[in-house]
């Protein structure tokens, strides 16, 4: 519903500006998030997930530059604030979890420090209320006897720890959008199934709309209710998550879901890597950027760019194969049918 929309992206172009030329990291991408929704954001590296969210926290670095678009959060366009207006929102109505927790917490400052910073600059609280809520921050994202650990540095944090730190700091000013960027990747699996529960218990919580940021498909089943593939700086396909893991329509979504390692596969099957590598951003193809890495592509994937086809409700696909006259693919068998 409008009137619970969280974020809405309109047909964002980021591109980065450097010495060899325009590397255009998003090509015209659009989406929405609602009040308490989580999204899954999809694809490999280079895919353009990373440029997206740094592009909506308004934290890209030069040589990076948003060219077009509007990214419109709680109503307002934010494309065109002033970076002072965007530090009242950033951290405050707005905050993001980056990827790796060993480098984004300040090694010279106590963990407490630095979750206060935020709580203080943006809830103009006094230090010592400040405190008291960053207690209970970690007490909430389960960090054991939180009064103790709130006076460590980070080096005294595991790893799974200071990414629960991340978290807390993150959630500290209780954003209404929380951007969740390869969360779990430098985590063992027991610390990773972890972290997911948390963030599932604190969108229960505290009704926090969330974008989870990540290469591998699996993490997001569990946690998101819609799914957003991404690949080439476009969208290659969207739905929800039970349209995506079991009726995908995309060609590379069916790659993702290959190469994922499943339980009930026999130990003489083989996982199905994608060939190929991803396309040039310097360069883009005029057509499909899968059209070169897809066994299915025609004549027409190489030269146009298919627009997207709503294949049911709040699923569409950017690919020419659901066209009426397109030749019908079996997906299991690889065998094309019907009109070429």
């Amino acid at each position: 519903m409008k009137n619970d929309r969280v974020l809405e992206v309109k047909n964002l172009r980021t591109s980065f500006f450097t010495h060899v030329g325009e590397v255009k990291a998003i090509r015209g991408v659009s989406f929405h998030l609602d009040k308490g929704e989580a999204v899954g954001l999809v694809g490999e590296s280079g895919s353009g997930k990373s440029v997206t969210s740094m592009s909506i926290m308004r934290l890209l670095q030069y040589p990076g530059k948003i060219v077009d678009g509007e990214i419109t959060f709680k109503g307002k366009d934010i494309v065109n604030l002033s970076e002072k207006e965007m530090q009242s929102i950033r951290g405050n109505e707005m905050a993001m979890i980056f990827q790796d927790p060993m480098t984004s917490l300040n090694p010279v400052y106590t963990v407490g420090d630095q979750i206060m910073e935020a709580i203080r600059k943006h809830q103009g609280l006094n230090k010592k209320e400040a405190r008291k809520k960053a207690i209970e921050m970690l007490k909430l994202v389960g960090i054991p006897s939180p009064q103790k650990r709130v006076d460590n540095y980070p080096h005294e944090f595991s790893g799974g720890m200071r990414q629960r730190a991340m978290i807390a700091m993150a959630l500290s000013c209780e954003p209404n959008l929380l951007i969740a960027d390869e969360p779990t990747t430098a985590l063992d699996v027991t610390i990773q199934a972890q972290i997911l529960e948390l963030m599932k218990d604190l969108k229960e919580k505290i009704n926090t709309s969330i974008i989870l940021i990540t290469h591998d498909l699996g993490v997001v089943a569990d946690v998101c209710s819609r799914i957003i593939v991404m690949y080439g700086g476009l969208i290659m396909e969207e739905g929800t998550t039970e349209q995506i893991f079991y009726n995908p329509k995309h060609p590379y979504t069916m790659g993702l879901l290959k190469s994922i390692p499943r339980l009930d596969l026999g130990e003489n099957q083989r996982l199905v890597p994608i060939e190929g590598t991803p396309p040039d951003l310097l360069k883009p193809p005029k057509g499909c950027p899968f059209a070169a890495r897809c066994p299915y592509a025609m004549k027409v994937c190489q030269e146009m760019l298919p627009p997207y086809f709503e294949t049911e409700e709040n699923h569409r696909s950017m690919c020419w194969l659901l066209h009426k006259d397109a030749p019908q693919v079996d997906v299991d068998t690889g065998v094309k049918r019907g009109r070429v």
